[in-house]
Order: structure tokens, then sequence, then C-alpha cells
């Protein structure tokens, strides 16, 4: 008579450990894959939260203004070098300027003209020039071949976008700390019901035959 076949609970436990640990990592990759939260009032794209510059996640908020109106008369600045802020206006293009908001640069709160709108994130003082400050320009085109960045750009302390219908002034900031997300309800209760699994086949094969 063929004899039963039995489960390992070694390998059973490897085996239900390995299903775990897959459903958390798999929750862990959802997270990790979240998309910037974009912030749109009255039809217009203002800013988004979330937006991942070099691995950190930073807000940005889209203005006209000046230097000086804009951020403490320009004193502050989130980066500080042409690198840092060219990556973040291509953060823009790549994961803001999205959808309407790519094909429609004018639905950028501060951009007025349909054919593309000049994003500036400004990163501190040109030496050439006390009321001079450097530049980084995310050119968001209604075409999809004129998106670009420019690294280096200069504009002086008081120079205001508020008269200019094609730019805006991108304003950033280290990101809040994200909200606690409870896990989703099915997640506990499978982990559970494998652990109960697993403890049960134990049981069963400890038991003297």
């Amino acid at each position: 008579m063929t004899k039963p076949a039995t489960l390992n609970p070694r390998r059973t436990g490897h085996w239900l450990a390995a299903v775990a640990l897959g459903a958390a990592a798999a929750l862990g990759a959802t997270a990790a894959r979240a998309e910037p939260l974009l912030h749109v009032e009255a039809g217009l794209l203002t800013g988004a939260s979330g937006v991942l510059v070099n691995g950190t996640a930073y807000d940005v908020s889209f203005s006209d203004g000046s230097c000086n109106s804009l951020q403490l008369n320009c004193t502050q600045f989130t980066f500080n070098n042409s690198a840092d802020a060219a990556a973040a206006s291509q953060a823009l293009l790549d994961q803001v300027f999205t959808g309407v908001y790519d094909t429609s640069p004018m639905l950028t709160r501060g951009c007025g003209l349909a054919g593309g709108c000049l994003v500036s994130t400004i990163y501190g003082p040109d030496p050439a020039g006390p009321t001079d400050y450097n530049v980084a320009t995310a050119t968001n085109s209604a075409v999809e071949a004129g998106d670009s960045v420019a690294a280096q750009g200069i504009i002086g302390a008081i120079f205001d976008t508020t008269f200019i219908p094609a730019a805006t002034i991108a304003v950033w900031s280290a990101a809040a700390p994200p909200a606690r997300v409870a896990e989703p309800a099915a997640l506990p209760l499978t982990l559970a019901g494998l652990g109960l699994l697993w403890a049960t086949r134990r049981r069963k094969h400890k038991q003297p035959r």
C-alpha cells in the first residue's frame, strides 16, 4: 500500500515565510512607486507633492513673482547648485508635467501661452553680479520634442514673471512626512491564515503514530 504523502513542516514553514515576505515586498514596492500628488485649483496645476529628485522627495509650487518676493528676498534656496536644480527641472518634465499638463502648458499656474512655458528653479546667487541669481529652467512645450532643461541661466532679484505669460517660477521645499497608510485589510488576514496553517501542519507532524 502506498504511504500517503506528507508535508515536511520545515519546508512548509519556509514556503509560508517566503509567501509572507513576498506579500510584504509587494506592498512595499507599491508604496515605493507612488507618483507625485498633483495640486490643481480651478483647473490650473499649482504644484505637486512628493516629486522625487535624486531619490529625495520634494514639494513644489508654481507661482508668478520674483526671487525677492518668492524666496525670502533671495535668501532661501532648496537647491544650491546647477546639477541639483537641473535634476529638479527634469523631474518636473518627467513626473509633474504629464498628460494634459504636458500637452497644454497653459494649464499650469503662471503659464499663459498654449505653445509652451518656461518654469525656472532658482538655486543661488551669481558670483558675477550682486543682484543676479542662477536658475535652471524646464521648458514644457506642447510638442514633446520641444521639452528641454537648461541648467544655467541668470535672472535679476526683481525680475518678475507676473508680466511674462510664458514663464513661471518653481518654488521647492522638502516634502512633508507622508501620512501613515493602513495596510490593506486582506494582507494581515492572509498572513494570519498562513501562520495558522503552518502551526496546524506542525501539530499533525508531531502526533504519535
